[in-house]
């Protein structure tokens, strides 16, 4: 079965993505399209807009066969431990290829700045004037020039945030060893992919349809035209509904709880040193997650670091030690379906890996007892958000441990 696997948030799902979907379905002509994909939170440090289950939901009705849940210490990390935990994912499930959106499709430039310094003898600068990121892009920069780019070519793509992303799954394939081929589709519509203003027409980023979506519930006014014709439509179905019944979930929505987690706060294992002591020195402005993020972010520590630094230490506080997190040699302790058609869970039959598939909580006792524990952290966490949208909507919603993944069949 000729697979293509995608690395995705979906935070929402909007036009772009629906265009990538349709890519491997019918550009690429995949036999099956998996997702690995976000639960409760997202890679730029934030609670996941709306619930994962319909996000995935969304995502197998237009497009994808098979959505399984990226582990949430994978999520919360860098974008090296965010690419790891995805391709590791798809490859337990057999993906042989993976697909991802970027501002070029030069493959050629994305393989000669994804190759390690051990391949190279190159290194990235240890100068702390400078921003970790310049330092990093002026190392990529001079991989791409040795290979052949121009300056000024190798400028303009590293300038690209979704071909930063695409360096790093590459870079995750090489490191681990796998045998997965990479694909790109190039990305349609605004080039800002962390842009806060609706772009007219049919694509704009996720950022500026969530930049909006808060603006909305902030002066209770009904959704736009203009976020609507960004979405396809059960994608508006779901966020009138949940907007309507206050279930949207933004950063605001988590000042109270980390307000308490960074009077409690322990460093995160993972979290350097540097950056916990940056967050913790600046704990006593703290008014709200957005302002402070700003207040602590330096040249060195970026707006991001800092917000994925912040709910660092909010689940650690949350499930009383460090989230787990896969690494490169780790084995896969479970895979975690989110949403299959029938194709998927045929799919599921034929996956590379012997970790099982679960259904929390009914199939928590296969699972080794290291299995379990992070699993229990998974559905802790889950709980949490769940509990945050129950007191923010005034309505009762299934406990994660009382749902089963979404079979469209």
């Amino acid at each position: 079965m000729y697979s293509v696997g995608i690395i995705a948030e979906f935070n929402p799902l909007h036009n772009g993505h629906l265009a990538l979907l349709d890519y491997a379905r019918n550009v690429l002509s995949a036999d099956a399209v998996v997702v690995a994909m976000s639960g409760d939170f997202v890679q730029r440090g934030e609670p996941a807009i709306l619930d994962k289950f319909t996000r995935a939901g969304l995502a197998v009705k237009y497009g994808a066969d098979l959505v399984i849940e990226l582990f949430p210490g994978n999520v919360i990390s860098s974008a090296q431990g965010f690419s790891e935990g995805g391709v590791a994912l798809l490859d337990a499930i057999g993906c042989e290829n993976l697909l991802f959106g970027a501002e070029s499709d030069d493959l050629n430039l994305f393989r000669q700045a994804s190759l390690s310094e051990n391949n190279t003898g190159a290194t990235i600068s240890e100068d702390k004037s400078l921003p970790y990121a310049d330092r990093r892009a002026e190392f990529l920069k001079s991989l791409l020039i040795n290979g052949g780019a121009s300056p000024e070519t190798a400028g303009k793509f590293l300038k690209g945030p979704n071909n930063i992303l695409g360096i790093e799954y590459m870079s995750a394939i090489n490191r681990m060893g796998i045998k997965m081929k990479p694909l790109i589709m190039k990305r349609k519509g605004s080039a800002e992919h962390n842009s806060t203003q609706l772009s007219d027409g049919l694509y704009t980023s996720a950022s500026s349809i969530r930049t909006s979506l808060l603006a909305a519930e902030t002066r209770d006014t009904a959704l736009s035209g203009k976020i609507s014709s960004c979405l396809p439509p059960a994608a508006q179905d779901a966020i009138k509904y949940a907007a309507e019944k206050k279930l949207l979930l933004f950063n605001n929505d988590m000042d109270l709880p980390m307000a308490e987690a960074l009077t409690k706060a322990s460093k995160p294992d993972r979290m350097p040193k540097d950056l916990y002591n940056r967050i913790i020195s600046k704990k006593d402005a703290y008014t709200g997650i957005e302002s402070f993020a700003d207040l602590v972010k330096t040249k060195n520590f970026s707006r991001t670091q800092i917000m994925r630094g912040l709910y660092s230490i909010l689940l650690q506080k949350i499930c009383c030690e460090d989230l787990y997190s896969f690494r490169p040699g780790d084995e896969i302790p479970y895979i975690r379906v989110l949403s299959a058609n029938k194709k998927g869970m045929s799919l599921l039959k034929e996956k590379n890996s012997p970790c099982p598939v679960i259904n929390p909580m009914r199939d928590r006792d296969r699972l080794n007892e290291k299995s379990r524990l992070i699993l229990d952290q998974s559905l802790i966490i889950s709980d949490f958000v769940r509990m945050t949208r129950q007191t923010k909507s005034k309505s009762i919603l299934t406990p994660e441990s009382r749902r089963f993944f979404h079979a469209i069949i």
